[in-house]
């Protein structure tokens, strides 16, 4: 350790060597150092060493007063090239001072190491406490401490440490990285050269040494020191080596067994870390995993380095200012705007390219041709559910199906069997379509052919179709009549897709063998998600009671864009393209209760003596004494809705006393939207009628009821369903805390607002009186999913 004379001469050298080197600041900071310890140590300013100071201050134009010449909130300059001849080794902790203190001693053992500064960002317990207390004192040691940083954030906190090196050389080292006594030996800096860890050839456990690094200050200062668009963990070292690199130096791997990383657990390097922002869940998605992994953050912050303009020794590096400064260190904090700010959108960016390009390591190339929609839905599935099928569905446009598709059997199909299927083909189709969705398998073509147009081929319902030069992955190659067997419960490859190879043979015997004794009941559910919901459980009942199949038909169109599964974990048979024109050729009695549509007859019986299908396209509840009221609505309360919607319910407060079904869009003025006007939806006289009862149901009325009941004390709490953005407003300024509701983005019939939707209605069942728009099957629905004592009220008859 120095004495006091050597610490004296010490300091006249730095202030030297920083005035001739033009770094006034610097000078002026050692000199400050002087005077205070000369002070400290009582000594004199007037005595021989504060004369010598005097004259020393007087050469190089500073400032002699010690009061004055401490600096106050003085701004910190930029990486400068030269300094005094030495090392000037760097570090940086937060919340890491044990680790620190252990490599510590090993640094303080190195004569060659001129100044050791330690950036201490906002640690809990301030380093300075833990080194005096642990009895760590060298004159070598500056600390320099930032207070109110509540994220670790390397690339400021490094840069910092450089900008206050004094030494023309910098060795760069992590708070948990130990040095050998014989480093400086074995590492020789020379010209055109820097010094740096390699991850690719360390031993097993040190890959973490990648960050240390030994070079020249003045290289260090040409490049701008790290990328401060860098502000997240990873990229961080290699992206500041490219640039090294790309400046004209050559990278040289540290000798072996020279550097040590301390081990310590993972869970404080996450620390380090900021979360993807995704919330746990008892089973992880795939983009939850993918996110949270470090390959995630690296390739997210290469996107941005590439993105934002290139970092150099002309960009401006976070402005600090020192707030108070001795010869032990400084204090310091930032000031002002953020230079080097990443705007929101290219975080976006980086978030989505970074999650696309891990996807596909995983996944396979051909995730790269998935659009956003496609991949934002395939990545809910858990990682270890999604198998190179599910791309090629995902690609064939039905990510729906790829997301909650756990197993595929995939019919391979020719091209001739596509576009003209013959009597056999279409039974046999039918016949394995039925049996993989008994076994909870999802059935698919594969096809050299193109896709037939919609409604050419009845039998493929909807299939998704994907092509033969697709990348499936490993399969289990099987027969027609492998399936009949109980092997089905043997299968060892869970998620391995089944393919049946269907020739002609193959053919017949899948439209004998696996056949379905049960008839069926197609419900081609029509409109809005109400309609479609009474129609499914009354055709429902009918099914049960006739010892049919149900089998729900629900098409995407502009009443109820989305898929059946995105509201509901339904598990029983589904077919997505509807095909009323195709179904008496298929052997179907068909009931069509659509009033607009040619030869449709609404509330035809529904005649289940005739031993055919049945296929019913209805927005209505089927006529027949197999289904009833109560029946209909013990099948709604029995399907479970997805975990986004129940998510949803669970996010307000319920139940509540009253809640309000405001219905107002399809009124006057307010019927412009493809699924509320008249053309090609009802007759112009059913419009006239929603027209009269949408006036009956505007929010005025339910404002006057509502306040009737709380002012009598009957309610408390309320809470609304509207169709209408600007009724919440108004809702919200009549009822403040009262009032309880699903905010949203959307107001549309997307698969989006319709799981809104869903939770809308399960929310106006739970309270204890229902406040109902007339003639609108949303209400209803909403009622048939609460509990039977629940009283009713109808706009326009009760108030």
């Amino acid at each position: 350790m120095a004495t006091g004379a050597t610490q004296f001469w010490q300091q006249v050298d730095a202030i030297r060597e920083l005035a001739q080197a033009d770094d006034r600041y610097g000078a002026q900071a050692r000199l400050a150092e002087a005077l205070q310890s000369t002070t400290e140590a009582g000594g004199d300013l007037n005595g021989k060493r504060g004369a010598f100071l005097s004259l020393l201050a007087k050469t190089y134009d500073l400032q002699v007063d010690a009061d004055a010449a401490r600096p106050k909130e003085r701004r910190v300059g930029p990486i400068r090239p030269g300094g005094i001849p030495g090392v000037s080794l760097v570090t940086c902790c937060k919340n890491r001072n044990q680790n620190l203190l252990r490599a510590l001693p090993s640094w303080l053992a190195c004569d060659d190491l001129a100044e050791i500064i330690i950036v201490d960002w906002a640690s809990d317990t301030p380093v300075r406490e833990d080194l005096e207390a642990s009895g760590l004192f060298d004159s070598r040691i500056r600390v320099v401490r930032f207070d109110d940083e509540p994220r670790w954030i390397l690339s400021y906190a490094f840069n910092a440490g450089f900008r206050f090196a004094s030494h023309n050389r910098v060795l760069k080292v992590d708070a948990d990285v130990v040095i050998a006594p014989d480093f400086f030996e074995r590492n020789v800096l020379g010209d055109g050269i820097f010094i740096a860890g390699n991850w690719r050839s360390a031993p097993a456990g040190q890959e973490f040494v990648n960050g240390f690094f030994y070079c020249w200050k003045s290289d260090l200062a040409a490049v701008g020191g790290f990328n401060e668009h860098i502000t997240t963990y990873g990229w961080d070292d290699e992206e500041l080596y490219l640039r090294l690199v790309d400046s004209g130096l050559r990278r040289q791997d540290v000798a072996p067994s020279c550097v040590d990383h301390i081990p310590h657990s993972d869970e404080a390097r996450k620390n380090d870390i900021p979360s993807s922002g995704d919330k746990s869940s008892a089973v992880a998605s795939a983009r939850m995993e993918l996110k949270a992994s470090t390959q995630f953050l690296i390739r997210r912050n290469r996107f941005i380095a590439n993105v934002m303009p290139h970092w150099s020794d002309r960009s401006v590096p976070l402005p600090l200012v020192i707030l108070d400064e001795n010869y032990a260190g400084a204090r310091v904090r930032r000031q002002g705007w953020l230079p080097s700010a990443v705007p929101d959108t290219i975080w976006e960016d980086a978030n989505h390219y970074g999650l696309r390009e891990l996807a596909s390591w995983h996944f396979g190339r051909r995730t790269l041709e998935l659009n956003n929609d496609a991949l934002s839905q395939l990545l809910e599935k858990p990682m270890e559910s999604i198998v190179h099928a599910d791309i090629e569905v995902a690609l064939a446009g039905r990510a729906d199906i790829a997301m909650t598709s756990k197993r595929y059997l995939i019919l391979r199909l020719s091209e001739d069997q596509v576009e003209k299927p013959g009597e056999e083909v279409v039974r046999s189709v039918v016949n394995l379509t039925d049996w993989a969705r008994r076994h909870d398998l999802t059935p698919i073509v594969m096809t050299s052919g193109k896709k037939p147009a919609d409604g050419a081929s009845p039998c493929f319902g909807g299939l998704p179709f994907i092509p033969a030069w697709g990348d499936v992955g490993a399969v289990q190659e099987m027969n027609p009549s492998d399936l009949t067997r109980d092997g089905v419960r043997c299968w060892t490859a869970e998620k391995t897709p089944i393919v049946v190879r269907l020739d002609q043979a193959a053919h017949r015997k899948a439209a004998v063998e696996i056949s379905v004794p049960r008839k069926k009941l197609f419900i081609d559910a029509q409109h809005g998600m109400g309609n479609r919901l009474r129609a499914i459980a009354s055709a429902a009942c009918v099914a049960e009671k006739s010892d049919r199949e149900l089998v729900v038909v629900w098409g995407r169109d502009a009443h109820c864009d989305c898929a059946l599964t995105d509201l509901f974990d339904y598990k029983g048979a589904v077919i997505e393209e509807p095909f009323v024109k195709s179904a008496p050729h298929l052997g179907c009695e068909v009931y069509n209760y659509m009033g607009i549509e040619e030869g449709a007859q609404k509330d035809q019986p529904i005649n289940v003596s005739l031993g055919h299908d049945i296929y019913a396209r209805s927005a209505f509840v089927l006529a027949s004494d197999l289904t009833s009221w109560n029946d209909e609505n013990r099948f709604l309360k029995s399907l479970v809705p997805t975990a986004e919607v129940l998510a949803l319910v669970n996010s307000v407060r319920n139940p509540n006393d009253v809640s309000a079904h405001i219905r107002m869009q399809a009124g006057k003025g307010l019927d412009n939207t493809a699924y509320d006007s008249a053309e090609g939806n009802w007759s112009q006289e059913d419009h006239d009628l929603i027209q009269f009862w949408r006036d009956k149901s505007h929010y005025s009325h339910f404002v006057r009821r509502l306040h009737a009941l709380f002012d009598a004390g009957e309610a408390e709490t309320l809470f609304v369903a509207a169709d209408l953005p600007e009724t919440y407003d108004i809702m919200a300024r009549e009822f403040g805390d009262r009032l309880a509701y699903l905010p949203r983005s959307v107001n549309d019939r997307s698969a989006e607002q319709l799981r809104y939707g869903l939770a809308d209605a399960i929310l106006l069942g739970r309270s204890r009186r229902l406040l109902a728009s007339n003639w609108s099957s949303f209400s209803e629905l909403a009622l048939r999913l609460a509990g039977e004592d629940i009283v009713v009220e109808m706009s326009g008859k009760d108030f």
